[in-house]
């Protein structure tokens, strides 16, 4: 936890709106491995770069864990995000409109 904590005040800093709404978790590898294969998400480590190599994107999941859309974090818009978050809600299943290489 004080790890994720960490980490969030260093990209996003410590106060403000984005820091009281946003959540980081920090876990290990093998949990990292099984989450990524389950939305179908691959990154590469980028050693020159001492980082990880990865597409942007935003899943939003039913309480129990389903998935209810997939968006792109390049073309993320308030509008989309809600309807996912609503969908969500009512346990409403939509299609992952993004592919993820």
């Amino acid at each position: 936890m004080a790890d994720a904590l960490t980490m969030k005040h260093e990209q996003i800093g410590s106060d403000g709106e984005l820091v009281r709404n946003s959540h980081f978790l920090r876990t290990n590898a093998a949990a990292i491995r099984e989450l990524t294969n389950a939305f179908g998400f691959h990154f590469r480590y980028d050693s020159e770069h001492d980082q990880f190599a990865h597409p942007l994107a935003a899943f939003v999941v039913t309480p129990d864990g389903r998935v209810v859309r997939g968006l792109s974090a390049l073309a993320l818009d308030a509008a989309s995000l809600r309807l996912a978050l609503v969908d969500a809600g009512r346990d409403r299943l939509g299609r992952l409109p993004i592919t993820l290489a």
